[in-house]
């Protein structure tokens, strides 16, 4: 199971280690992009 992540870290941040106990793949698309990047990675991928 995959869980994507559509959130800025601050909302993410603390859930990361409980779920690296468990079978759960994490994909955080847009980790490390800047602000514009952001956009335009939503803007190709909706």
């Amino acid at each position: 199971m995959t869980l994507v992540v559509h959130a800025g870290k601050a909302y993410y941040e603390e859930l990361l280690p409980k779920l690296e106990a468990t079978l759960v793949s994490i994909e955080i698309p847009t980790e490390g992009l800047m602000f514009g990047e952001t956009l335009a990675w939503y803007n190709e991928h909706l």
